[in-house]
C-alpha cells in the first residue's frame, strides 16, 4: 500500500485502498527503504503490526500516535490558515479526528486565544455539543 502496489492479487482491493491517505506515500522509495523505515519505526515503538483480514496492518503505539496527533494539529492549523480560517461543522468532521481537534484547540490557546476568536466563534456557533463545551472550556466562560 504505501508504495502503491501494482500486484495482481491485490487489484480487487485496490480501489478500496486508494482511498486511504498512505496509500502510495512512498511511491519515490524503493521497497528497501520503506521496509527499512517500517522496521526503524516498530523498533521505537512508534508502530505495531497486527493482521487484519489476511492482510498485514501497522498500526500506531500511543507514542507514534502522539506524534501523529501533534503533526496533522499543526498541518491543520497551517491550512486554516491559508483558507482564511473558515470550516464549517462537516469540514472539521470529515478533516480531523476529535484527538487532534483536541489539541487544535490547545494550540490556539498557546497562539493566543485572541487571534482565534473569530473562528472559535464560528466553531461555536456550527459545532455539536461536544466541540461548544470545549469552545467554553477554552475561553473560560468568554463566549456568550
Amino acid at each position: 500500500m504505501l508504495a502503491a502496489s501494482k500486484a495482481k492479487s491485490v487489484k480487487s482491493v485496490k480501489e478500496e485502498w486508494k482511498k486511504n491517505p498512505s496509500y502510495g506515500a512512498f511511491l519515490e522509495k524503493s521497497h528497501r527503504e520503506i521496509l527499512a523505515m517500517i522496521d526503524w519505526c516498530l523498533a521505537a515503538q512508534l508502530i505495531q503490526l497486527e493482521s487484519r483480514d489476511g492482510y498485514p496492518l501497522l498500526v500506531y503505539w500511543e507514542r507514534g500516535l502522539a506524534i501523529e496527533i501533534e503533526l496533522a494539529a499543526r498541518e491543520f492549523l497551517e491550512a486554516m490558515r491559508e483558507r482564511g480560517f473558515l470550516w464549517t461543522k462537516e469540514e472539521l468532521v470529515g478533516q480531523i479526528p476529535l484527538r487532534t481537534l483536541t489539541r487544535v484547540l490547545e494550540l490556539m490557546k498557546e497562539e493566543g486565544v485572541e487571534n482565534w476568536r473569530g473562528v472559535l466563534e464560528t466553531w461555536y456557533e456550527r459545532g455539536s455539543r461536544r466541540m461548544k463545551g470545549w469552545i467554553e472550556a477554552l475561553l473560560k466562560g468568554e463566549v456568550e
